[in-house]
């Protein structure tokens, strides 16, 4: 009886750890995907969109690049590597979105600027559905989310 008992215990144990490794491996998992075709996303794309609060490009890890862009409070955590002002010019080539499990979906447009010390980076942008983009003021963003409502009624 004790051999069939150890041997319970080993198929349990193994179907334990079986169980475990496969959910930490679908927290780690994670897809990115392309959208910049997606109506919702290509009208930010290829062309200049003007700033209307001011932001900063800083050097984080990023999902898709070294490189972030966020309004100005960010500088509280982070080193600003270039400055936007409101009137500045911004340029998006490319849509992502990012899923994972514990995140859920994420969608971020990717642009490039020069920095102050001449270089080249590529930058992400996440767009977020709680707080004014960065080419929109807070009246505009609050008729922007008025509008999303009455389409969805």
């Amino acid at each position: 009886m004790s051999k069939m008992n150890l041997k319970s215990r080993l198929i349990l144990a193994t179907i334990g750890i079986t169980v475990i490794a496969l959910f930490i491996g679908l927290m780690a998992f994670a897809w990115r995907n392309d959208v910049s075709d997606q109506e919702q996303f290509s009208g930010f794309l290829n062309r200049p969109l003007e700033i209307k609060r001011a932001g900063v490009i800083i050097k984080k890890e990023g999902r898709f690049a070294d490189y972030g862009m966020d309004s100005q409070e960010a500088l509280a955590n982070f080193t600003a590597e270039q400055l936007l002002n409101p009137g500045d010019k911004l340029e998006f080539y490319a849509a992502k979105s990012y899923y994972s499990i514990h995140v859920g979906t994420s969608y971020y447009l990717l642009g490039r600027d020069t920095l102050s010390s001449g270089e080249v980076v590529s930058f992400e942008y996440f767009l977020s559905d709680y707080s004014p983009r960065i080419w929109e003021t807070l009246a505009e963003f609050l008729e922007r989310k008025e509008q999303e409502n009455i389409l969805k009624k």
